[in-house]
């Protein structure tokens, strides 16, 4: 849809990113880290799966900063 024109890999992390971001908004994300939510608790105030927290927290550079990962 995007009609760029990258190798499949590079477009699959571009799909990636492009979705965590719609589901979980980057300021919305920093702000349940630092309330100190866990991770768990994260994946179901977002209702998104473990592995799409996991890449947003990754790409904002958080993951250090939740508990219970």
């Amino acid at each position: 849809m995007l009609r760029h024109q990258f190798p499949e890999d590079q477009l699959e992390r571009e799909a990636n990113a492009f979705a965590s971001e719609l589901l979980i908004p980057r300021d919305e994300l920093r702000a349940a880290v630092t309330d100190g939510r866990g991770f768990r608790e994260m994946a179901r105030v977002f209702e998104v799966s473990h592995q799409a927290l996991g890449w947003a927290l990754g790409t904002a550079g958080l993951t250090d900063q939740v508990r219970d990962r």
